[in-house]
């Protein structure tokens, strides 16, 4: 949008995306500086999930366009372009299916524990990696195939000095420059702080405090330096950050006798629970008598005893709370921008990244609450029970169908919306729309939903 904005107008780009950049990075700093992001608190599970299923949904988008273009454009003979297409399109359905295949290797019975679970930890690399070579195969290697375009060597990607002329930008652009940088804070405002929130959840059980406000500090600085240099800016975006979190997830096995007598318990303390409002609690609460809830009491005794053998079950024990990760990571990215290794870049086919693409915004769906309520909702009623117990989510008991489906229904119109700006002129707007998630959520869903019932379907207060 800023490119299309100095096109039309006639100003040098680079000018104009540095001091849009400067702008937002002063902003930055003055939120900072007054803790500005403990507003942060009041974003709950829908807007934080909202953001994240609309950036999965991008993220897919983009793979299957990309995906499409191969049929799309044309400009050699009949024979070899069908040729080049068709391998593209394998090396991209490649690269979805082997890193699912390779993300599911816990549930292998080949090979050790520890082996299997470097497999899922790597899957994705092996994947890109295995993908690649599909198209240096055989006679493949003749066929053309179009590759990540990189430079030989570090530096500019056009003869432009390392740092932007500041000047070479008219007054009243850099004015016009203060709007654009107004964007890029608000974005960076939900976008980096709910990417944070999502990456320290609360069913991670970490230890350490937050660092909010100077982690937003930092990323102000970060704002100039690529300024200057006339980079793209950077923040801990949706997916990646909280599948970093995930990836350092700590699983333990244990037996789930304790979790499936809890189950067993609810589901008949609860089963004709799902069909009421939460208005009728009080109707439940005489329906159930104190003598119905020892007969449950007595039930889960009897259910201990007969499931004392019963299947192992992965659970969450802990997360790995350190920054060698990070920062490895990191070191590893710059690293690809040196030689030979820049030159390993260009022999990966550009269909890798567009089914990576799509893998990325697959794998943002598990462990979103919206997600599983969308298919919760779509479920069978026959298959409704089994689905909310392999979630093990307390609304999906103790609320009715008819409020479950409502409100998701509401949420999923409300991101396809969004999601519809971003291919309308008026997308620029788009990091403000998803600031509106917040107060949409804290005033308006309160006058269309009981109060109780949004308060446990997505509680305010998440600590």
């Amino acid at each position: 949008s800023m490119f299309n904005f100095s096109k039309s107008w006639r100003i040098p780009f680079l000018p104009f995306y540095a001091w849009s950049q400067l702008f937002a990075a002063l902003m930055h700093v003055f939120i900072a500086a007054f803790n500005f992001c403990d507003l942060i608190k009041h974003a709950t599970r829908f807007s934080c999930e909202t953001f994240g299923i609309l950036i999965a949904v991008i993220f897919i988008y983009e793979g299957v366009r990309g995906i499409n273009s191969y049929f799309a454009h044309s400009n050699i003979s009949a024979t070899v372009a069908m040729s080049g297409i068709y391998l593209q399109f394998i090396i991209a359905v490649a690269t979805i299916f082997l890193s699912l295949l390779f993300l599911s290797a816990q549930k292998w019975i080949f090979f050790t524990s520890k082996l299997r679970g470097m497999i899922k930890d790597y899957g994705v690399t092996i994947a890109v990696v295995l993908s690649s070579a599909i198209a240096y195969m055989g006679d493949n290697i003749n066929v053309s195939v179009e590759k990540l375009v990189t430079p030989d060597m570090f530096g500019t990607s056009t003869p432009r000095n390392w740092l932007v002329d500041l000047g070479a930008l008219p007054l009243w652009a850099i004015a016009v420059s203060f709007i654009s940088g107004l964007i890029i804070t608000v974005l960076f405002a939900f976008d980096h702080n709910i990417s944070s929130l999502m990456a320290q959840a609360p069913e991670y059980h970490l230890k350490k405090g937050t660092y909010f406000h100077f982690d937003f500090l930092v990323l102000g600085l970060c704002l100039v330096i690529t300024g200057l240099l006339g980079l793209p800016p950077v923040s801990g975006m949706i997916p990646h950050s909280f599948l970093h979190s995930r990836s350092l997830i700590m699983e333990v096995t244990e037996t789930g006798k304790n979790i499936e007598n809890c189950k067993a318990v609810d589901n008949e303390m609860t089963g004709n629970i799902v069909d009421m409002d939460c208005d009728d609690h009080a109707a439940v609460e005489q329906q159930y008598s104190l003598q119905d809830m020892e007969k449950s009491v007595e039930s889960k005794q009897d259910i201990s005893s007969e499931t004392s053998q019963q299947e192992k079950t992965l659970i969450t024990h802990f997360l790995l709370e350190q920054r060698l990760s990070n920062l490895l990571q990191s070191l590893l990215i710059g690293l690809m921008c040196f030689p030979p290794f820049i030159r390993y870049l260009q022999c990966i086919p550009r269909s890798v990244l567009d089914g990576l693409f799509i893998i990325l915004g697959v794998l943002s769906f598990d462990g979103n609450q919206f997600f599983s309520r969308l298919v919760f909702v779509l479920c069978d009623s026959s298959c409704r029970i089994t689905y909310a117990d392999s979630c093990q989510y307390d609304f999906l008991y103790s609320l009715s169908y008819k409020t479950i489906t409502t409100f998701t229904i509401m949420q999923l119109l409300v991101c396809l919306s969004i999601f519809g700006v971003t291919f309308t002129p008026a997308v620029i707007i788009f990091p403000v729309l998803i600031g509106v998630l917040i107060p949409l959520r804290l005033f308006v869903l309160p006058k269309y939903f009981n109060v109780d019932c949004l308060q446990i379907i997505d509680p305010i207060n998440r600590e």
